[in-house]
């Protein structure tokens, strides 16, 4: 960790404009998903411009979760960039000096105008070439691969391509695809890790500390995973001890919930159907109608589905889209699987979402169900 960590240093006093990127919070893994990301993006971007450094955050289709909405500067997350890359134009002007310089843009043309003080201009001393990229540094979280940043990245590879990225994350999955890349599968969470790198600064303040905080309890589902070591819970005592909010953390992430939400999860409990190990409930288009609530509130429902079946290896919830498509969420603690013929490829303690091939509910329950007994 060491190495890793000076090497990280280095490459950011190195940059002075820096991108954060983190995948699509729905595909996160914890409760609420995309907590951890989200809250230690928000941690590293303040202590990073508390040194100095230019800072954006960008996730694809973001939307501010109610939840997240007391991590300070959460509203200002992007759900797209555009990587411009500055063109230099190098003109030897020795002879000639310039008196006037003007510009002007005509159609879909760029003309500039130089004025010598003498002589004239000779432009075959004028050479082209490209410039700086907008940002020098790419910091990813949370992303096993870059094709998870969806159109950021797609829109953006040459800017991938040509740009340093420091990849962090605690998952087995990570391709391993930066310049450094600090994957630790033993940490409870990227927020863990961020805390490794940030632990001794002097630029400390109690928002940093409590999104560190919150990152480690929204991926540890508030303390309750089993995977959690002793030194999650001594660095959990140390951030509590520098006053770090945890009774405000948690009543953000699963104590306040819209009236909207307990009606959907309502819907859901009623029709929990359980075999062999899977759990399982359905949700028409009428569901979402009658509650008033939305398809981002499906992950506290996922949640509470788990959290009523503790014994249960695979669950799943199927719904009607408002477009009127079938789509399924599926998660496991433990499992991973594919079901190829329905597009699922599925990794443990997250989310997976997936469009199904069916008209309607009963006939995608039906062969989703019977895919999954195949599994357990």
């Amino acid at each position: 960790m060491t190495d890793i960590k000076q090497q990280i240093l280095q490459q950011i006093k190195n940059a002075k404009s820096i991108l954060i990127a983190f995948k699509d919070i729905k595909d996160g893994s914890g409760y609420p998903a995309g907590g951890d990301a989200i809250a230690s993006a928000l941690a590293l971007q303040q202590i990073l411009s508390k040194n100095g450094k230019t800072t954006d955050i960008a996730s694809p289709n973001f939307v501010l979760p109610a939840w997240a909405k007391f991590l300070a500067p959460a509203e200002t997350i992007k759900n797209n960039i555009q990587a411009t890359q500055k063109a230099k134009i190098r003109l030897n002007i020795k002879d000639s000096g310039v008196k006037d310089f003007s510009y002007e843009v005509d159609g879909d043309f760029l003309n500039i105008f130089f004025a010598p003080k003498a002589n004239s201009i000779n432009l075959k001393n004028m050479e082209t070439e490209s410039g700086l990229w907008q940002y020098d540094l790419i910091i990813t979280l949370d992303t096993a691969e870059l094709s998870l940043l969806g159109k950021i990245y797609e829109a953006n590879k040459a800017f991938f391509d040509n740009v340093p990225i420091i990849n962090i994350d605690d998952t087995s999955e990570n391709e391993n695809y930066g310049e450094i890349n600090f994957v630790d599968i033993k940490s409870s969470s990227v927020a863990e890790m961020i805390w490794q790198m940030v632990e001794k600064s002097p630029n400390l303040d109690e928002k940093i500390i409590d999104c560190i905080l919150a990152g480690i309890i929204a991926k540890t589902k508030n303390f309750r995973r089993p995977s959690i070591n002793p030194r999650t819970l001594e660095i959990a005592g140390k951030l509590l001890s520098l006053g770090a909010k945890r009774g405000e953390i948690v009543d953000a992430f699963y104590r306040t919930k819209d009236i909207p939400t307990l009606k959907i999860w309502g819907r859901a409990l009623a029709r929990l159907k359980h075999q062999d190990e899977i759990i399982w409930s359905l949700l028409a288009h009428s569901d979402f109608i009658h509650s008033g609530a939305s398809e981002e509130s499906l992950g506290d429902v996922m949640y509470e589905l788990v959290s009523n079946s503790p014994d249960a290896n695979i669950a799943a919830l199927l719904f009607e889209s408002f477009e009127g498509k079938i789509k399924t969420i599926l998660y496991s603690h433990k499992i991973s699987f594919e079901i190829l013929s329905l597009g699922i490829s599925h990794r443990p303690n997250r989310l997976t979402h997936a469009a199904l091939p069916h008209a309607n509910l009963i006939a995608a329950e039906k062969e989703l169900i019977n895919e999954l007994k195949k599994i357990i």
